[in-house]
């Protein structure tokens, strides 16, 4: 099953226009770099077509070399293969190749090469003695920012875990560290992520924060980068009902997007308001009406994407709320795109 023409002919001609040599090394095998600071775009295209269901139109050339490259390619925590720190991927880029490369592996049959699975140093993720990811403590402050690393380190984990190529590295080693996280990041009674240690200087920096960006939004973007490995692993929200409050009341107080343009906010937020319910629950007649409009709301944005302010990085997230939103209206064909709704954080594991 191929995406309905107006979304799907709509991101394909503006990939075609904005990023015409990396599109064209996914569909045809043709030469692109694959150098470090392309990585993000190659990883926004894999997403991209997996979430159109186009993902059988990667070229098996390109699915090759794209897993060759990434084997011997320097990332966070294998830091033995060259690089510096301009252009080793951060956590965050590192979690989202990794699931790349398992869509691309899902695409095309192949397997990634047992390099990859070589120099990957634990007290280089996590510390060793805590278990807990490791972040840039000076910006602790910044709750979103550190969340890449406290949730991209997990993330990376689980994707090692799954190929059981990693000595040391296995899904109790993931569940031992959202543990430590939750135990000593989390809220107890939100779990909303709290890394720092001073409320006197978070006051400071979020009366600076939020001229610029909404405050509980942040807050809530930040608990999910966590909390997508807790999906992925399959493991309980231990403040599910409060996460589900703080998440509902921030989609239903706007009328289209999160902000000005959809992305992965909108995917955080409206994954959260899915996953947060009890599976067993269905959602509420309100909520529903809610998911459908934002899915149309994206589906009218994507037929029509602005070439000049709108960036590719924003539209693996935007395509990936439409999925979420059918998975809450309980349609198992995506309205808008016509493709099987999927669920991106459990078959990657990361956004």
């Amino acid at each position: 099953m191929s995406a309905q023409p107006s979304v799907a002919a709509s991101v394909l001609s503006w990939l075609e226009r904005h990023h015409g040599d990396a599109l064209d090394f996914w569909l045809s095998g043709k030469d692109a770099p694959l150098a470090s600071e392309g990585w993000q775009d190659h990883a926004d295209i894999i997403y991209t077509l997996r979430l159109l269901d186009m993902h059988d139109r990667i070229s098996e050339v390109a699915a090759q070399r794209f897993l060759e490259a990434l084997a011997h390619a320097p990332l966070y925590g294998r830091p033995g293969h060259g690089g510096d720190g301009k252009t080793v991927p951060n956590a965050h880029l590192t979690a989202y190749l990794l699931g790349a490369a398992t869509l691309v592996e899902n695409a095309t049959g192949l397997t990634r090469p047992d390099a990859v699975y070589d120099g990957w140093q634990l007290s280089a993720i996590i510390d060793p003695a805590t278990k807990l990811p490791l972040y840039p403590r000076r910006w602790a402050h910044h709750v979103w920012r550190v969340s890449h690393w406290i949730g991209g380190g997990p993330s990376i984990l689980w994707n090692l875990a799954r190929s059981s190529k990693v000595e040391g590295v296995d899904l109790a080693l993931v569940d031992e560290v959202l543990g430590a996280v939750e135990t000593n990041l989390l809220d107890r009674e939100t779990d909303l992520l709290r890394p720092y240690r001073s409320p006197a200087l978070q006051r400071v920096f979020r009366t600076l924060y939020k001229t610029r960006h909404d405050l509980d939004l942040a807050d809530l973007g930040g608990a999910v980068h966590v909390l997508w490995v807790y999906h992925a692993l399959g493991r309980p929200y231990r403040n599910g009902q409060s996460l589900l409050d703080a998440s509902w009341r921030q989609l239903s107080a706007r009328r289209t997007f999160m902000e000005a343009q959809p992305y992965c906010l909108d995917f955080d937020i409206v994954q959260l308001v899915r996953t947060a319910r009890p599976a067993e629950q269905a959602h509420p007649k309100d909520v529903q009406a809610r998911a459908r409009a934002m899915g149309t709301s994206i589906a009218q944005f994507l037929s029509a994407i602005p070439s000049g302010s709108y960036s590719l990085h924003k539209l693996p997230g935007a395509l990936a709320t439409m999925h979420e939103a059918a998975f809450i209206t309980g349609d198992e064909i995506v309205p808008g795109i016509g493709a099987p709704r999927v669920d991106i954080i459990q078959e990657a594991g990361w956004l």
